[in-house]
């Protein structure tokens, strides 16, 4: 119900938006930003060396290069964020650690379907830290290793919008009889506490610091 029959086939049948699946890169950064000021492992001034650009993580025989764009000395947890350091980002990981990680991850909603009404919706990609390698925390913490969908992403990100909560996306405004009076409506679903108000005020002020100052910039909008 809804679907324009005047579509193609395919577009009914393949919304991108649930079912399609990427490595979402410096997106997921929230994930690891949000777990470290949750449980108050760092602090937003606490200074990291982002090794001039260039940091090759070694563990056991794994070596993960890991660089950045714009190489600086050093940065803060927040700059690191505004700045996007991978290395910085994947220093704060170890940190977290392995099992803090997946579980704010999957509090996100990762690795598990939005429930939104569209068909053919993908849960993504999110291995178990039993399945990990001894590289994969770093690897994920900077968004690979890990597989989402759009609607994932957006979701996520709603949480810090909405103070911490995570709410379900939906389609559906209403639906209703021939005199327009609604028979059913759609309406915000909370799901769970993802993060503290305070967290979530903390992690919207990097958010802006994105735009203001760091990598975002281009995408800055008045207000």
């Amino acid at each position: 119900p809804g679907f324009n029959p005047a579509l193609p086939s395919d577009a009914v049948s393949r919304i991108r938006v649930v079912a399609d699946m990427f490595e979402p890169g410096s997106m997921f950064k929230l994930v690891v930003a949000s777990a470290a000021l949750e449980d108050a492992l760092v602090k937003p001034t606490q200074r990291f060396n982002a090794e001039n650009g260039r940091y090759v993580r070694v563990i056991g025989r794994e070596r993960l290069p890991i660089t950045d764009t714009h190489p600086y000395s050093s940065l803060t947890f927040q700059e690191a964020v505004e700045f996007s350091s991978n290395i910085v980002i994947a220093k704060v990981s170890d940190v977290v650690g392995n099992e803090r990680f997946y579980r704010m991850a999957r509090q996100y909603g990762f690795g598990t379907e939005t429930g939104v009404e569209l068909p053919g919706e993908i849960a993504g990609d999110l291995k178990r830290p039993h399945l990990w390698s001894g590289t994969t925390l770093n690897s994920m913490a900077i968004g690979y290793e890990v597989g989402v969908t759009p609607l994932q992403i957006a979701t996520a990100y709603s949480v810090i919008a909405n103070g911490g909560m995570l709410v379900k996306p939906y389609i559906l405004k209403a639906v209703v009889d021939e005199h327009g009076e609604p028979l059913e409506q759609g309406r915000p679903q909370q799901i769970r506490r993802v993060m503290t108000k305070a967290t979530a005020q903390t992690m919207t002020r990097f958010l802006e610091g994105v735009v203001e100052r760091g990598t975002g910039k281009a995408a800055q909008v008045s207000g």
